[in-house]
Protein backbone atom coordinates (compact mmCIF):
# COMPACT_ATOMS: atom_id res chain seq x y z
CA UNK A 1 0.00 0.00 0.00
CA UNK A 2 1.01 3.56 -0.55
CA UNK A 3 1.94 5.36 2.65
CA UNK A 4 2.43 8.91 1.33
CA UNK A 5 2.62 10.76 -1.94
CA UNK A 6 6.00 11.55 -3.49
CA UNK A 7 5.92 15.22 -2.47
CA UNK A 8 5.39 14.32 1.19
CA UNK A 9 8.12 11.68 1.10
CA UNK A 10 10.64 14.12 -0.38
CA UNK A 11 9.67 16.91 2.03
CA UNK A 12 9.98 14.67 5.08
CA UNK A 13 13.21 13.12 3.85
CA UNK A 14 14.75 16.56 3.37
CA UNK A 15 13.69 17.51 6.90
CA UNK A 16 15.33 14.34 8.24
CA UNK A 17 18.40 15.13 6.16
CA UNK A 18 18.74 18.52 7.84
CA UNK A 19 18.44 16.96 11.31
CA UNK A 20 21.01 14.29 10.49
CA UNK A 21 23.43 16.89 9.13
CA UNK A 22 23.18 18.86 12.39
CA UNK A 23 23.69 15.71 14.46
CA UNK A 24 26.73 14.67 12.41
CA UNK A 25 28.19 18.18 12.57
CA UNK A 26 28.06 18.05 16.37
CA UNK A 27 29.26 14.45 16.64
CA UNK A 28 30.24 12.32 13.64
CA UNK A 29 29.59 9.22 15.75
CA UNK A 30 26.04 10.29 16.63
CA UNK A 31 23.57 7.47 17.12
CA UNK A 32 26.40 4.99 17.46
CA UNK A 33 27.74 5.97 14.03
CA UNK A 34 24.43 5.25 12.36
CA UNK A 35 23.72 8.92 11.63
CA UNK A 36 26.48 8.97 9.00
CA UNK A 37 25.22 5.74 7.44
CA UNK A 38 21.67 7.04 7.22
CA UNK A 39 22.74 10.48 5.98
CA UNK A 40 24.80 8.87 3.24
CA UNK A 41 21.84 6.74 2.25
CA UNK A 42 19.55 9.79 2.18
CA UNK A 43 21.91 11.61 -0.16
CA UNK A 44 22.06 8.48 -2.32
CA UNK A 45 18.30 7.89 -2.43
CA UNK A 46 17.12 11.45 -3.03
CA UNK A 47 17.02 12.59 -6.65
CA UNK A 48 19.37 15.47 -7.45
CA UNK A 49 16.53 17.97 -7.88
CA UNK A 50 15.48 17.24 -4.29
CA UNK A 51 18.92 17.58 -2.73
CA UNK A 52 20.44 14.20 -3.48
CA UNK A 53 24.12 13.98 -4.31
CA UNK A 54 25.79 10.72 -5.29
CA UNK A 55 29.33 12.01 -4.76
CA UNK A 56 28.52 13.31 -1.28
CA UNK A 57 26.73 10.05 -0.51
CA UNK A 58 29.84 8.02 -1.31
CA UNK A 59 32.04 10.29 0.82
CA UNK A 60 29.65 10.03 3.78
CA UNK A 61 29.36 6.26 3.44
CA UNK A 62 33.16 5.92 3.25
CA UNK A 63 33.48 8.07 6.38
CA UNK A 64 30.83 5.97 8.13
CA UNK A 65 32.63 2.78 7.16
CA UNK A 66 35.94 4.11 8.46
CA UNK A 67 34.37 5.02 11.81
CA UNK A 68 32.09 2.03 12.27
CA UNK A 69 33.15 -0.77 9.93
Amino acid sequence: TKVADAKTVITETRAAQALLERAVAKDPKALGGNALWVLGRVYYDLPEFAGGDGVKAVKLLEQAHAQTP
